[in-house]
């Protein structure tokens, strides 16, 4: 009997290269305050895997569990790929301007966590931000 790993890899599988498509991911990734929100309301679901099970608002808003679950595999992929998580300056200015308090410490602590943890990295050139393969 073979098993999968017995079998040969398809065609696919020979021409693509896993290391270099893993290369090319992104390594920064700009969240946007509706992102910030969802993360900060729904972290539970986000992070640990607890039920999705929406209530009030949440209920009604279409396509919201879809959006939770990418998140979750996306989080679940950061596990190995590591990605910097960035607050930008827009964002941020966004947030504060809710005026809601506790989360807004929340994004805060966000923002100094990729800070503290890209210390050591230069800024991409000016003019190639969105061209680097560090960003997305």
């Amino acid at each position: 009997m073979l098993t999968t790993l017995d079998r040969p890899l398809s065609d696919t599988a020979q021409r693509d290269d896993p290391v270099r498509a893993w290369l090319s991911l992104p390594r920064r990734i700009y969240l946007d305050t509706s992102t910030l929100q969802k993360l900060y309301d729904f972290g539970g679901k986000i992070f640990e895997g607890e039920p999705f099970e929406p209530v009030g608002r949440a209920a009604r808003v279409q396509g919201l569990a879809d959006e939770i679950a990418a998140l979750r595999m996306i989080f679940m992929v950061n596990e190995r790929a590591m990605f910097e998580f960035v607050v930008t300056e827009a964002s941020l200015r966004e947030v504060v301007n809710r005026a809601h308090p506790r989360y807004t410490q929340w994004v805060y602590d966000v923002l100094d966590t990729w800070l503290i943890q890209s210390e050591s990295e230069q800024p991409p050139t000016p003019g190639t931000t969105f061209g680097d393969r560090r960003s997305a």
